[in-house]
């Protein structure tokens, strides 16, 4: 049903962020910066292996939807997960009192859905459509 895609990791520029995970994991780490205009970010992900990522994300400006939270030191965002089946995942979260707080289309995903859910213990995830 769910598979592990991403780790969402909120930082303050990108372009440094990347430099320092290509010194760990390599030049090759790293997909191309990416504008998501419905959130206010850019993206960037680092292939750490076995299909899992961590997406980096900087706010662009302080209407983004993460500015506050970076500003208040968070940096740990979410864990992001792909579905075949996006409707029927996400029927099933709200079933088990997740709550949905936007729904959208991602230019990261080729513009696919994803939608953004608290857990009944107050964790982020996202769903990805595969």
């Amino acid at each position: 049903m769910l598979e592990l895609h991403h780790i969402g990791n909120l930082v303050d520029d990108i372009d440094s962020a990347i430099t320092t995970y290509r010194l760990v994991f390599g030049n090759e780490c790293a997909s191309k910066k990416i504008f998501i205009s419905t959130q206010g970010v850019y993206v960037c992900f680092i292939d750490i292996g076995k299909k899992v990522f961590i997406e980096l994300i900087q706010p662009v400006d302080e209407t983004s939807v993460v500015y506050r939270l970076r500003k208040k030191g968070i940096s740990y965002y979410h864990l992001a997960y792909m579905t075949k089946d996006f409707d029927g995942t996400s029927e099933f979260l709200l079933s088990c009192n997740f709550k949905t707080i936007n729904t959208f289309y991602s230019e990261a995903f080729e513009n696919k859905r994803c939608q953004f859910m608290f857990s009944p213990e107050g964790s982020m995830i996202e769903l990805i459509e595969h």
